[in-house]
């Protein structure tokens, strides 16, 4: 059997699947979504393959993913209580099922808790008042300009975003109200002109226009060079003290709530079978080994920054991580009103980033970049699902 992956805790899962089953051999390789294609046309394509919901659908659509309905409704095994909520959504249109969950990138907000000490704040605090204006207010009394006007020191980053960039928009229209898309798999509208999408573009800008938000790379709370990260992935105590050493004094915190709601979105990563399998059986048995076994994700939680979808290893990692409580765990990657990260049609997010980045260098306002935007996307939707009808 072929899988198409090489992660160093993957690995180590095939290796128990070979020894629990001598007669079964895995070869392990690491391919892109055009070589799956490729092989999988030439017939020796692989048997499982890992990728994001962004790369399942894309292959779900060209016919080389098995719809999986059948064996998940089949087996006793299989149920969607186990996984975290919105995780089988990732790979699923709620008629057809081309994937099974096996671990998420959720966010949380990191923090140097030394800068908050140097002035002269609380740490952030979980409650009705941690919200995007508390946020906002602390990265303005956390940023440090010396005398020459230089930043010596950013108080709020989005992630590692020095340009407008969707991982750190679009998550915050979420809180903001959401309607970003017409639906949430594959969208046939896009909606830029809504209120939700204005509040969270201008959120996203107004760190840039009072120079607590860096426009220049190598901007981190890792490196010291900024205060808060609203948009991290959670990391156990260990790699933050293999980065800062032991009087390190970083502290991890649940996202901020949203003008509307408190939910964020969530990454997920999965495993599907080849629609050309000839060993679809076996192929199920491995990602039921995989997907549903707690065992085959301790690693990917300790050394990655992913989680596992399992609702059932939310307790390993509330202890590994030095999050406020376990509560605080479960709010980051359990809550209900967390959704699956959309799958957009390629290319289409990329051209709104570079009519924002417009914005950002004030070369237009965002009004008629919005204006714009919204244009060019619903000729982008038309022409794509035109040539999708053919």
């Amino acid at each position: 059997m072929c899988f198409c992956s090489k992660r160093k805790h993957l690995v180590r899962a095939a290796e128990d699947f070979m020894k629990l089953n001598p007669h079964v051999k895995i070869e392990l390789s690491t391919l892109t979504s055009d070589a799956i294609i490729v092989q999988t046309a030439a017939g020796v394509g692989p048997d499982v393959i890992a990728e994001t919901a962004t790369q399942a659908l894309g292959l779900f659509n060209q016919g080389l993913l098995l719809e999986l309905t059948d064996y998940t409704t089949a087996d006793d095994d299989f149920s969607e209580s186990l996984f975290l909520p919105g995780m089988t959504s990732a790979y699923s249109d709620g008629k057809a099922r081309w994937s099974i969950p096996f671990n998420v990138l959720a966010w949380v907000t990191t923090y140097n808790g030394e800068y908050f000490a140097q002035a002269g704040l609380p740490l952030p605090q979980v409650g009705p008042n941690w919200n995007w204006d508390t946020i906002r207010d602390y990265g303005k009394k956390l940023t440090i300009v010396d005398a020459n006007g230089n930043t010596t020191r950013y108080g709020l980053m989005l992630g590692y975003n020095q340009v407008p960039a969707w991982p750190a928009w679009v998550p915050l229209t979420y809180q903001a109200g959401g309607g970003l898309s017409g639906r949430h798999m594959n969208p046939t509208v896009i909606n830029m002109k809504i209120s939700s999408v204005r509040a969270a573009l201008d959120f996203m800008f107004s760190l840039w226009d009072t120079g607590m938000m860096a426009s220049t790379g190598g901007v981190t709370v890792r490196n010291g060079k900024a205060a808060i990260n609203m948009t991290f992935t959670p990391r156990t105590a260990d790699y933050w003290a293999n980065y800062l050493g032991d009087h390190n004094k970083v502290g991890q915190i649940q996202q901020p709530r949203g003008p509307v709601q408190d939910g964020w979105f969530v990454d997920a990563q999965g495993f599907g079978i080849s629609a050309l399998s000839d060993k679809p059986d076996l192929a199920w048995q491995f990602i039921k080994f995989l997907t549903l076994r707690p065992e085959s994700c301790y690693d990917l939680m300790v050394d990655g920054g992913r989680m596992s979808a399992l609702r059932e290893n939310t307790r390993y990692f509330s202890q590994e991580v030095n999050m406020t409580s376990k509560d605080a765990v479960l709010f980051a990657i359990g809550n209900p009103n967390n959704v699956t990260r959309p799958v957009f049609q390629p290319g289409l997010l990329e051209m709104i980033d570079k009519e924002l980045a417009e914005v950002q260098a004030q070369r237009v306002s965002l009004e008629a970049a919005l204006d714009n935007i919204q244009r060019m996307a619903d000729a982008k939707l038309a022409e794509f699902f035109a040539e999708e009808r053919k």
